[in-house]
């Protein structure tokens, strides 16, 4: 039997070449172009063949062959009408395929049957691999009965349950499939494919058939390519096959091997590699580059060739030309580089460059990174629906009622690129002035509270909380309670359009969010009412299976996946990410068939598919120049290269060679991220202000500040620069001192002479009206009332046994002085947290801790000077004239933990006051020299910063310096 069977070699253009065949078969482009029908692979190829077309005709318009994609499940279906049977009365009655989402909602009630106490989003996860598994076992025309047979004796109790679980789709799930007269869509593609091949077997077509680039790894395109090459005008054009490749290494290969599938093809069709010739237009572009992944992809049988390599070193010198090696440290420097590459190219009139990769991770990364220069590329392999834009405005606004309207979740709504809801000037002061700082525990009332305890007017505010409130009112109203799908529809799709207007279903991941949504409201009778959370996971595991493609943005470059990438070349070929587990991917774990039982069954290995993966690389390396990336590090694990570069490596080695390295770009990523900014460290700040700029007027706790980090002093009292409030800031560190401190304040006031009898039920009372007035969510409120309680006991315990001794006089006083220096006076003022008169004479000066008190040490150093320096101000008569004396410096520690609280007192007034006092002075006469800058210190004590210490570290760049530089001793202190 005579059979039309090319190929076209791997280093020609694949679709141009084919086009150029079929133009010359045509005798030009020419009317006969029309009667031909090309059967490509996917969509993309069909508008490949297309664009080839145009090109070669100069733009000239042309009346193309019927181009028809075999197709993927979710995409494609073969057009029986379009491949020739114009006959209504010769289409068999194939019924229709059941809709994607149908068949998960369907799948995941018979799973919720099985488990009832599996979640509905689990149900979902566990329906795709399900329906997964249902769609290869159509796809190898496998039948199901077989799965009884699959588990012998000797297998684990798991692998019997797992069987007993199948019953599902082996029993159940046809039965539903027969009720409602639909198929799985693998199954209708097949019954297409074999009804199509069974009438050409019949029916020769009078017309050119050709398939181009299919290798076969189908059954059903196996067998319709089988009948296509015994057609009279019937061609198969197969890409890549290996011609040269000897026979005994043709008859070692493995599924692991990029020709395997062709040769199970060849098998198929019962025609020996020999009878297939070069496609017409193809027959002298071929190059030497073959020869390089011929070598490389050798079967372990005859690797032994490699040997004999030094009498080929010419041959393989040459194929090595225009294949470059980039290693880089990092995903983030690999992604720099690869920019940088597709930039370069662009400097070179019409030249067009590919990124092909299978890791959309590194594939986004390019796409940001190719942004300094404006330059419009995006992942035309596209990503889940979850991740697109869209997906995210569906999940951000849900999450807004599921967290009750927290600060994190609206901004991260307004702040959508889609959403048009308020100006940019007005969702930057919502974010100041309302959103930083402890989380509101009552949603956007807390938020109105906020709002009206803001000293200036901001009624734009209140319009936005309005407007907001508003607009999220029908969703909040079903945000407690059992509701039926559809009833969130509604609501969920007026809010988003309200949010972002037109911009909400735009582009493709619109249109694909906006179809998921229609499609689901459909189907709202499969599903059981549930509550907002379960819809939000169920519409999140949804979208996580929807893939969403884009289209390609820039002219000449583009960034392509595994499949999109088959039979396109550009002039340059990035290969990106070739490490194991990436290009090739690990083989994905399967739930249902241990890797026996998958073999008993029928299904292929999962190392078929490292096959095609390598086949798809061996199309890309055989490109006129090539670009081979990978990162030494992923996420900070170390990564171990592609099994094809290994095998690269040793292949170089056998023959004396060197690696193709080449770091020129690696450099230019590296000098461009660079540019502007200091190649070495930063230095130690030490600004020099002038001398009318730095502050006469401070208080006690800043002079303290002032002595341990001056550039701490310089930043916020000289730049006044503060750092922002972060969000959701936790109230448990940032507000327990103020609440101890007016909890003792409020007591103090009602009682400053003697306590009542019932002094722990009253301290506790007060304290429950403190805490409701606080903006103070359950969890926190947990946390802190035993400790309150605990404090409560110590406190009333140990003031009554203070008060034997002391009286309490003064709470939260202010005082100050003035202390003459060279430019005029300086005002120390400070805020006291509690001043006692002592029985025997002179003052307590009291400060409540919530934290850890300073040790005796630091207090004598004057490294903590805060309450000697209020023993200054007693004692200059700053708080009050008719008391100077400070007899007692008393530190009460407040924990409210097991030992609940602690007094460290001082006696030694006076010469800690007289420390402090001239300590401040010398400073003060320090810092008028304007040659005395602010240097920036490390902290003595990393773990005791407090977040504005933190913030004044990261301004200083601390981490860049502080290693390097020396100690700080003999600095003004």
């Amino acid at each position: 039997m005579t059979r039309s069977v090319y190929t076209i070699p791997p280093d020609v253009p694949f679709l141009r070449v084919l086009a150029q065949g079929l133009a010359d078969k045509a005798g030009g482009y020419t009317s006969e172009l029309a009667r031909m029908l090309v059967l490509l692979p996917t969509r993309r190829a069909a508008r490949g063949l297309r664009e080839s077309f145009l090109e070669l005709s100069g733009g000239k318009p042309l009346i193309l062959p019927r181009m028809q994609p075999l197709g993927d499940i979710d995409q494609d279906e073969l057009d029986l009408r379009l491949a020739g049977l114009h006959d209504a009365g010769s289409l068999p009655d194939i019924p229709p395929a059941i809709s994607s989402l149908r068949r998960l909602i369907l799948l995941s009630r018979l799973i919720r049957a099985r488990t009832p106490d599996m979640s509905d989003e689990q149900a979902l996860k566990l329906a795709r691999s399900l329906a997964t598994l249902i769609d290869q076992v159509h796809t190898e025309d496998l039948d199901f009965s077989r799965l009884a047979t699959l588990v012998p004796n000797d297998l684990s109790e798991h692998w019997q349950q797992t069987l007993s679980f199948l019953d599902i789709i082996t029993t159940a799930w046809p039965e539903i499939l027969k009720d409602s007269g639909q198929i799985d869509p693998a199954d209708r593609r097949n019954r297409l494919m074999k009804t199509l091949a069974e009438s050409w077997a019949q029916h020769p077509p009078g017309t050119p058939v050709i398939a181009a680039g299919s290798t076969g790894s189908i059954p059903a395109t196996r067998n319709l390519l089988d009948v296509i090459s015994t057609l009279p005008q019937g061609s198969i054009v197969l890409p890549g096959l290996d011609l040269d490749l000897d026979e005994e290494s043709w008859d070692a290969l493995t599924d692991t091997h990029p020709q395997a599938t062709m040769r199970t093809l060849l098998q198929k069709m019962q025609l020996e590699r020999r009878r297939v010739t070069v496609w017409n237009a193809a027959q002298d572009l071929s190059s030497v580059r073959p020869f390089l992944a011929r070598e490389m992809m050798r079967p372990a049988e005859t690797v032994h060739e490699w040997t004999h390599l030094k009498d080929k070193l010419p041959e393989l010198q040459k194929s090595l030309e225009g294949v470059q090696l980039i290693e880089t440290k990092t995903q983030s420097e690999e992604a720099h580089t690869i920019a940088v590459v597709m930039r370069s190219v662009l400097e070179e009139p019409g030249k067009t460059a590919a990124l092909v990769t299978p890791d959309r991770n590194l594939a986004r990364r390019v796409c940001t990174a190719l942004q300094k220069w404006n330059i419009p590329v995006d992942d035309s392999a596209g990503s889940h629906l979850v991740l697109t834009p869209a997906g995210h405005l569906l999940q951000l606004a849900l999450q807004c009622v599921l967290e009750n309207y927290t600060p994190a979740s609206l901004l991260n709504l307004l702040k959508h690129q889609s959403v048009r809801f308020a100006d940019t000037i007005t969702i930057n002061n919502f974010e100041l002035r309302l959103c930083r700082g402890p989380r509101p525990s009552r949603g956007l009332d807390s938020l109105r509270q906020r709002l009206a305890s803001l000293r200036t007017p901001q009624p734009e505010l209140g319009v936005l909380l309005d407007r907001l409130q508003q607009a999220f009112a029908p969703l909040q109203s079903l945000s407690h309670g059992l509701h039926d799908i559809s009833a969130y529809m509604h609501p969920l799709v007026t809010l988003v359009e309200l949010l972002a207007a037109e911009a909400a279903w735009q582009r493709e991941d619109g249109e694909a969010a906006s179809l998921l949504l229609a499609d689901l409201h459909d189907q709202k009778d499969l599903l059981p009412p549930c509550d907002l959370q379960t819809f939000d996971g169920i519409l999140r595991q949804l979208m996580a299976g929807i893939p969403v493609r884009h289209p390609v943005l820039h002219p000449r470059l583009v960034i392509l996946g595994q499949l999109e990438a088959r039979m396109i070349q550009t002039d340059v070929m990035i290969c990106g990410s070739l490490n194991e587990g990436s290009w090739p991917a690990e083989p994905g774990h399967d739930p249902w068939m241990s890797r026996p039982m998958r073999k008993n069954f029928g299904l292929p290995s999962p190392e078929r598919s490292i096959g095609l993966a390598a086949h798809d690389f061996v199309q890309s390396l055989c490109s006129p120049r090539v670009v081979i990336t990978r990162s030494l590090k992923v996420d900070g694990a170390p990564t171990v290269p592609s099994r094809w570069l290994q095998r690269f490596d040793t292949l170089l080695d056998a023959a004396g060679l060197e690696k193709p390295l080449d770091e020129t770009y690696t450099a230019w990523a590296f000098a461009l991220q660079q540019s502007g900014a200091e190649a070495c460290p930063a230095s130690r700040p030490a600004p020099l202000p002038p001398v009318a700029s730095r502050p006469d007027t401070l208080s006690a706790t800043w002079i303290e500040r002032w002595n341990r980090n001056p550039y701490h002093l310089y930043v916020r009292k000289i730049l006044n620069i503060a750092p922002l409030i972060p969000l959701d800031q936790d109230t448990t560190a940032a507000e327990r001192g103020s609440v101890v401190h007016d909890v003792l304040r409020d007591f103090l006031s009602q009682y400053p002479d003697h306590l009542p009898p019932q002094a722990r039920d009253e301290f506790i009372r007060i304290a429950r009206a403190r805490m409701d007035s606080l903006e103070t969510d359950p969890a926190q409120r947990e946390y802190w009332w035993p400790r309150i309680e605990r404090l409560a006991d110590w406190f009333i315990a140990n003031e009554r046994e203070w008060r034997h001794d002391a009286r309490p006089w003064k709470q939260e006083i202010e005082g100050k002085i003035k202390i003459s220096f060279a430019r005029g006076e300086f005002t120390l003022f400070a805020r006291a947290d509690r001043i006692d008169r002592l029985k025997a004479g002179g003052a307590a000066i009291i400060d409540y801790k919530t934290g850890q008190p300073p040790s005796a040490p630091a207090i004598a150093s004057g490294e903590d000077c805060q309450l000697p320096l209020e023993g200054l101000i007693l004692r200059e008569g700053g708080f009050d004239p008719d008391i100077r004396e400070a007899a007692l410096f008393s530190y009460w520690k407040l924990l409210g933990s097991k030992s609940a609280g602690e007094v460290r007192s001082y006696e030694d007034t006076a010469a800690m006051i007289l420390n402090a006092e001239d300590g401040l002075k010398t400073l003060i006469d320090i810092y008028e020299d304007p040659q005395t800058p602010y240097t920036a210190r490390p902290p003595r004590n990393p773990q005791r910063m407090f977040d504005d210490e933190r913030a004044i570290a990261h301004l200083a760049r601390l981490a860049e310096w502080s290693s390097l530089d020396g100690d700080d001793e003999g600095e003004a202190a």
